[in-house]
């Protein structure tokens, strides 16, 4: 990339990630930059091929049904499709185009470093908030940035967590272990003592973070990649010895983490959630044709007296989409997984540190999407963003590799 191409990619992706909310006249700040990031795709590449990727294609396949859902039910327009289209799933196209910017390893750690500045900004940020410092400067990030921050969180019991910049502590949790991820990418290619130490120090303060935030999915999912990363790079002797101790500390632990204050991390299970996945069934079962997301809100209020969307990927596609919308998201979710997956069991044998932590990133987005609402289905752009990554940093090593493999064989000729 070039430095204009860094600062518009630059600008996009900060755009996405902490100014959903601003708005300047009829659109947000990332609409504007997102149509600027278009008109200059366009005008380098005389095409927009977004569609080269067959995960898009099965994507804009759910979109489809999703729209034509709500035409069928009369809902287009009390549900502003439109809108949602162009503030949402759009961006998630736009997203992928400009991630076709990125050509090499150097673009690859622009990029980290752009997110690892965010990361540390949010850390203090959460420091601050967790102990109560300084809250005429944070509180101006109040549900501010997130698109589905239309809830009260002190109502739901949320209130105990941090919101970092995001906005919105589910929001914060996400973003916070994906921050985590990137300093411990730091942390594995850091070649001076000094700077591994700093790392290990900012890797530590990133799972304090994390801890704040109150969001169990997130912590859970950020230790889960750690454990599948580290288990497929050290023996399996050490394997054995490490699964052992760890159960064995958490065992021993749990007793006593029951009597210290520990906020959500105390019960991991929720009886709420629970209700919320029985009522969306519930309501599927009997729209299990066409949902309809309006109608679901009514139900919703009808049974508890507010509208809570039903915490899952899946349920939600079904209620969006209908049967086709839901099975196709079905799809498209194991699918990208798996591919990711694929790539990262390869990455770890060939040493390719970026598409390790892309996929980690890529994994803690998708694992949160099983009991929250941010999810492919209502169009979160960084899912794609990081599951794109995973796949670009993996091209980009493997072609470096046929490089100096070629390089090999020409100096092996050339001596004889």
């Amino acid at each position: 990339m070039n430095a204009f191409e860094k600062i518009l990619l630059g600008l996009f992706l900060i755009s996405s990630m902490l100014f959903f909310g601003f708005i300047i006249g009829p659109f947000s700040l990332r609409i504007y930059l997102a149509l600027i990031m278009v008109f200059y795709l366009i005008l380098k590449y005389r095409r927009f091929a977004i569609f080269d990727n067959f995960e898009l294609r099965l994507y804009f396949l759910f979109i489809l049904f999703f729209l034509f859902n709500l035409i069928f039910t009369n809902q287009f327009y009390s549900f502003n499709f439109g809108k949602y289209f162009l503030s949402r799933f759009l961006i998630c196209f736009i997203m992928v185009g400009a991630l076709g910017l990125i050509k090499s390893k150097k673009d690859l750690q622009f990029v980290i470093n752009l997110l690892i500045v965010i990361g540390i900004l949010n850390v203090i940020v959460n420091i601050l908030q967790f102990f109560d410092i300084g809250s005429q400067f944070y509180a101006i990030f109040k549900n501010t940035t997130d698109p589905d921050s239309f809830l009260d969180e002190d109502a739901l019991g949320l209130s105990v967590g941090t919101y970092g910049l995001f906005g919105n502590i589910v929001t914060n949790g996400y973003y916070s272990s994906v921050f985590a991820i990137l300093f411990l990418h730091k942390v594995n290619i850091s070649k001076t003592y000094f700077r591994k130490v700093f790392y290990i120090l900012l890797f530590s303060l990133g799972v304090f973070a994390v801890f704040a935030t109150q969001q169990r999915s997130s912590l859970l999912m950020l230790l889960f990649f750690i454990f599948l990363a580290y288990s497929y790079k050290v023996k399996n002797a050490k394997k054995i010895f490490f699964g052992l101790l760890i159960t064995l500390t958490i065992i021993l632990s749990y007793p006593y983490l029951q009597d210290i204050e520990i906020g959500r991390y105390q019960k991991l299970t929720d009886e709420n959630r629970s209700a919320l996945y029985a009522y969306a069934i519930d309501f599927i079962s009997n729209h299990i044709w066409f949902g309809g997301i309006n109608e679901y809100r009514a139900f919703m209020q009808s049974k508890i007296g507010i509208m809570l969307a039903p915490h899952n990927v899946f349920l939600n596609a079904f209620i969006y989409s209908g049967l086709l919308g839901g099975v196709t998201v079905i799809i498209l979710f194991f699918r990208m997984l798996t591919y990711a997956f694929k790539i990262f069991v390869n990455s770890i044998g060939n040493m390719n540190a970026f598409s390790v932590t892309f996929f980690g990133c890529f994994l803690v987005f998708m694992g949160n999407s099983l009991t929250h609402n941010l999810s492919l289905v209502t169009g979160n752009e960084f899912i794609w963003f990081f599951f794109i990554l995973t796949i670009k940093s993996n091209n980009i090593n493997s072609y470096k590799n046929v490089q100096r493999n070629d390089c090999t064989i020409q100096k092996k000729f050339s001596k004889v």
